[in-house]
């Protein structure tokens, strides 16, 4: 299974983000923002705390 990072989780990328889950990819994502970080989880992917780790 393809892996796939994004940067940036607000409306462009979380919707990005979902769409390529449902596709089913593996997606990793970093934000700022914990709320965004918790949804992608909730929704299957993987958060991580610095963009180093994306």
């Amino acid at each position: 299974m393809e892996k796939i990072g994004v940067i940036g989780l607000g409306n462009m990328g979380m919707g990005i983000a979902k769409n390529i889950l449902k596709d089913g990819y593996k997606v990793t994502g970093y934000d700022l923002r914990e709320a965004c970080l918790k949804e992608l989880v909730s929704h299957g992917g993987e958060a991580v705390v610095s963009v180093d780790q994306v």
